[in-house]
């Protein structure tokens, strides 16, 4: 019976710490998390719900048909300082060309 009480005691112990080890996220501190950071500062306070927004050039990120909808020439650039001195670099140029189309160059660092 002791054995049995200890067996279940270990099974308890490790399925808690494998559940605890993938609870932990660390943004930015491990490989392509950065893309859990959101880009420009209106995508940012809508809580990254932004695929619906057309006419920006930072819907590329989020939504690249937007992009269709873009006026002109447009140029944004996106710099965002986190802890740790991380930073998260962004930037695009969006140029609408008459009927041919939108033609979009962007970056991410």
């Amino acid at each position: 019976m002791k054995n049995v009480k200890k067996i279940f005691i270990m099974a308890a112990i490790l399925a808690f710490t494998v559940v605890n080890t993938y609870a932990i996220n660390k943004v930015a501190q491990s490989k392509m998390q950065f893309l859990k950071i959101g880009i420009g500062a209106r995508a940012a306070a809508l809580g990254d719900a932004y695929t619906a927004i057309a006419g920006e050039p930072n819907s590329i990120f989020y939504n690249p048909a937007g992009c269709a909808f873009v006026d002109g020439l447009n140029v944004e650039f996106n710099k965002t300082d986190w802890i740790a001195d991380i930073k998260h670099l962004s930037g695009v140029v969006s140029y609408r060309w008459g009927n041919i189309g939108t033609f979009t160059l962007n970056f991410i660092d």
